[in-house]
């Protein structure tokens, strides 16, 4: 390996350890929480830490290669420490900032959708519910009034044969009169006794 690129792989590797130490500390900042669950954390520490081995590693193959040693390990040392005891101050005021800029966009953002997109389509929806009421309210009022006004045409017309089927009802003889009448109380007992039934069943259940 010759000089220049060892100087370049240990340059490579101090900015991997400022690289490692701001990582971490928007890791730290961002997606660790006092509230999350033990093994949500182990989890995304894993996944943390083999995200920043495979970007070394690669890192390291774009300026050697891939070849390791020693003094790469020291290099990633010396940069995280440069970078804890002189950037880590500004690093998190930026940071800090940055997180809050988010924030406010994202309300903003959240604002927008609600008032241009979420609150028209929830005025639209209630709009056409309130016009389907009254649209079905009246079909109601109009289905009601023509079956009325057909029940009394009905009952205009058929009342001539009424009048005549009971005065042809009174010239049967009484016994078969008496024999229907009991009938249709049998009907009417036994339809009587099924709802009942019914009812009963369904209260059990």
């Amino acid at each position: 390996m010759s000089l220049s690129t060892q100087l370049a792989t240990m340059l490579a590797m101090v900015g991997m350890g400022g690289w490692i130490g701001m990582a971490l500390d928007t890791y730290g900042r961002v997606f660790r929480k006092k509230s999350q669950r033990m093994w949500l954390v182990f989890m995304t520490d894993i996944l943390f830490w083999i995200v920043q081995a495979l970007l070394i590693f690669y890192v390291l193959y774009l300026v050697n290669n891939g070849e390791v040693g020693f003094y790469i390990i020291l290099a990633i040392v010396c940069g995280f420490s440069a970078y804890q005891s002189l950037f880590k101050t500004i690093y998190m005021h930026i940071l800090e900032r940055l997180l809050s800029l988010i924030k406010w966009i994202y309300r903003l953002v959240k604002r927008i959708v609600t008032i241009f997109l979420i609150k028209p389509i929830v005025f639209i929806f209630t709009g056409l519910f309130q016009i389907a009421l009254w649209i079905g309210k009246g079909m109601y009022i109009l289905i009601r009034a023509i079956l009325r006004i057909i029940y009394r045409l009905l009952i205009f017309f058929l009342r001539p044969f009424f009048h005549f089927a009971k005065y042809l009802w009174n010239f049967l003889p009484e016994s078969f009169r008496i024999r229907v009448t009991a009938f249709f109380k049998t009907i009417k007992n036994i339809s009587v006794k099924t709802v009942q039934f019914i009812k009963t069943r369904i209260k059990r259940k």
